[in-house]
């Protein structure tokens, strides 16, 4: 038995001795098959594109959280002067404040992207 190269139907006589209709109908389900794998591949690409801007929009948006708060406006405290002025435990608990607003606010941006491109969230 031999098989065709178009259609992988197993035939026992020589490729033009096949039935036409039964190789017609063998064309078209894997035309069908192969058009379904290309949309199928299509659609994959088109989701990751659209992921990858999300992702490029998010990092921008950390990129310029990240610069909301110039050193030429906001210059570096005289670290010293405020302890002296606020406490040691004060200060401690400002600063650990301010980190956690910065941190919530890094989270939030990442797990909105997360949310919207399909990627795990815990």
């Amino acid at each position: 038995m031999s098989k065709c190269p178009l259609c992988e139907i197993d035939y026992p006589h020589i490729h033009f001795s096949y039935d036409i209709a039964e190789y017609v109908d063998a064309l078209q389900s894997k035309l069908e098959q192969r058009i379904a794998m290309e949309i199928d591949e299509h659609l994959k690409v088109v989701s990751l594109q659209e992921k990858l801007d999300v992702a490029v929009d998010k990092f921008h948006e950390l990129d310029n959280w990240a610069k909301a708060y110039p050193l030429d406006v906001f210059p570096q405290p005289d670290w010293n002067k405020a302890k002296e002025l606020l406490g040691s435990n004060l200060l401690s608990c400002i600063s650990a404040s301010n980190m956690r607003h910065v941190i919530d606010g890094v989270s939030n941006i990442v797990q909105e992207a997360l949310n919207r491109i399909g990627g795990k969230n815990e």
